[in-house]
């Protein structure tokens, strides 16, 4: 399986491929002085790819819609670790856009999955198979493991506040 790391999830893309022996493919990726994206493969895709990108700017979205026409004769899985636009997952004033609604629909891919996505009711808006893992309790691990004295973990809102086992209030 080819893994593809966009630039803003290189690093977690070699990782991935590391640990399921997966072949990396490079890409190149450019701003041109207009602020338009450009995106290159280095390699032949196989006919499964797993793309990896994190879509916290705009650029990098562009640069995520960019890689998926890249392998456009692939049956592609969109791994986004932090989908941007998700937290407005629902329309609270006339004629405001639903982001979240937009951007999942403008992923033309096999299967998408994210990691603690902001609501899970945002995966029913995909065109495709979508899936929010859960990693709170792997970082609850990893912190636990650092052994830090008095930690502060805060939460961007309310329905982010749970505490994973292992940690006190």
């Amino acid at each position: 399986m080819d893994i593809i790391g966009g630039c803003s999830s290189q690093l977690l893309a070699s990782r991935i491929a590391e640990k399921i022996d997966g072949r990396l493919i490079l890409a190149e990726f450019k701003t041109f002085p207009d602020g338009e994206q450009y995106t290159r493969l280095l390699d032949a895709v196989d006919d499964e790819v797993v793309i990896v990108q994190s879509t916290p700017t705009d650029s990098d979205f562009v640069n995520l819609l960019q890689l998926i026409d890249a392998c456009t004769d692939a049956k592609i899985t969109a791994v986004i670790p932090y989908m941007g636009y998700a937290r407005q997952d629902k329309q609270f004033k006339d004629g405001e856009a639903v982001s979240a609604r937009a951007i999942a629909r403008s992923l033309d891919v096999s299967r998408v999955i994210t990691v603690n996505i902001h609501e899970d009711s945002i995966l029913s808006y995909f065109n495709t198979r979508a899936e929010s893992l859960d990693a709170t309790n792997l970082l609850a691990e990893h912190l636990l493991d650092m052994d830090l004295p008095n930690p502060v973990i805060i939460s961007p809102d309310g329905g982010a506040s749970i505490l994973p086992e292992g940690l006190q209030q």
